[in-house]
């Protein structure tokens, strides 16, 4: 009896221990797909990263503190042109064969400083290929830490930035030359309005004397052609003063200084004091503040804006000119409204050409050179100049001026 239920047992036994491991192999067998399956993942995702890191031309790197080893990515090599199969450099082989000589010194200096401090390390720097070339890359990797605060790695990224490095300095040859072939036609400007100015004088002063001398003795016809020669001489004339002013805004701008614009304002109305009373004009002004500025060009500025504001006034209404301005951030925004016969908003270009007009000379006199010297003058305190108007609505000029200027 007994060894017939010892049997049983047995079997019971064999059956149970059989179904265990029947749930082990195929537990393991489930473990290892899943294994698997992760590894296929985790190589799609290296794929990515490695086609991406070559898209962007960025490779990837972790340097070791406690041991100076690197490990770098594919495009890590690629970008040092080195051979992938090779073990990573250590750092000092790196900073000797692949940072370029006047580098090595400031990538050491601020990597060092990095470490020290344990903070991000980013650089600017030039390496050399093997073959000689020469690249410009951008590194920027951040530490990690144990639990107990020590530095333990770096890791971080490398973007070659050799294209954008290029550009930059083509864009700055290109800039100086602009600025050189600006200043000589300022120059040549200067020089050419200053030596015109003494043959025109003459020719203006002869036909004068020839108007003054033969009015009574010459046919009408004579009288309007020396009249059409005095009055084209006289308009040169303004023409060669406004386009010497406007040359001479660079070339003989003053230094900047502390300017109180109220105090320029009311110099300015003083000026035009006569202008204003012939058209019974009312300026006014409020809150504006003391800026950095070159005194003279921003008087300049004011004048120009008030007297346009004045020549262009309705016929039934008295001129209204009023001056503000506001502090923006790092800008001051200057406004100068007026009640003129306003203009549309698709000249908002053509009015600051030089010698561009919306009027004919015989409507509104003048060379149509104002706002092209306001324009300059804001650009050379670093600010812009604009508009805005309606027609018979009035026109506010705005311009802003930076707290801390740099002549430009």
């Amino acid at each position: 009896m007994l060894s017939g239920s010892f049997s049983l047992c047995i079997i019971f036994w064999n059956i149970l221990l059989k179904q265990e491991v029947k749930t082990k192999t195929i537990d393991l067998e489930n473990e290892i797909a899943e294994h698997e399956r992760v590894n296929v993942e985790i190589n799609k995702v290296k794929s990515v990263l490695s086609i991406g890191e070559k898209i962007a031309q960025m490779g990837t790197f972790e340097y070791m503190a406690g041991t100076n080893k690197t490990y770098w990515s594919a495009e890590e090599y690629s970008i040092y042109g080195l051979d992938p199969d090779v073990p990573s450099p250590t750092y000092e082989t790196m900073l000797a064969k692949s940072i370029h000589p006047d580098d090595a010194a400031l990538l050491h200096q601020t990597f060092t400083a990095a470490l020290q401090s344990g903070s991000v390390y980013e650089l600017e720097h030039r390496i050399v290929r093997p073959d000689g070339c020469m690249r410009w890359v951008y590194d920027r990797a951040l530490p990690y830490f144990d639990q107990d605060g020590n530095l333990v790695r770096y890791v971080g990224s490398t973007l070659d930035i050799t294209e954008r490095k290029q550009a930059e300095e083509k864009l700055y040859i290109t800039l100086q030359n602009l600025e050189l072939s600006n200043r000589d036609l300022e120059q040549f400007a200067y020089v050419a309005n200053h030596d015109l100015q003494e043959p025109l004088r003459m020719i203006s002063s002869y036909t004068q004397l020839l108007e003054r001398k033969y009015k009574d003795k010459l046919d009408q016809d004579a009288n309007d052609y020396i009249q059409f020669a005095v009055n084209g001489a006289s308009r040169m004339q303004i023409l060669l003063n406004d386009l010497l002013e406007f040359s001479k805004i660079n070339i003989q701008g003053k230094g900047f200084k502390q300017v109180d614009t109220s105090t320029v304002l009311g110099q300015v109305i003083s000026n035009l004091q006569l202008l204003i009373a012939k058209n019974t004009a009312l300026v006014t002004n409020y809150d504006l503040p003391v800026i950095t500025a070159d005194e003279a060009q921003i008087s300049r500025v004011f004048q120009n804006l008030i007297e346009n504001a004045i020549k262009f006034k309705k016929s039934t209404e008295l001129p209204k000119i009023h001056v503000s301005c506001q502090r923006q951030n790092n800008m001051y925004h200057f406004s100068v409204a007026d009640n003129g016969i306003g203009m549309e908003m698709q000249y908002h270009d053509r009015v600051f050409i030089v010698f561009q007009r919306l009027h004919s000379v015989k409507d509104y006199p003048g060379t149509g050179i104002g706002l092209s010297i306001c324009k300059r003058i804001i650009e050379r305190h670093g600010g812009t100049i604009w508009f805005e108007s309606a027609v018979n609505e009035g026109t506010t000029f705005h311009f802003t001026i930076p707290v801390n200027p740099e002549p430009v």
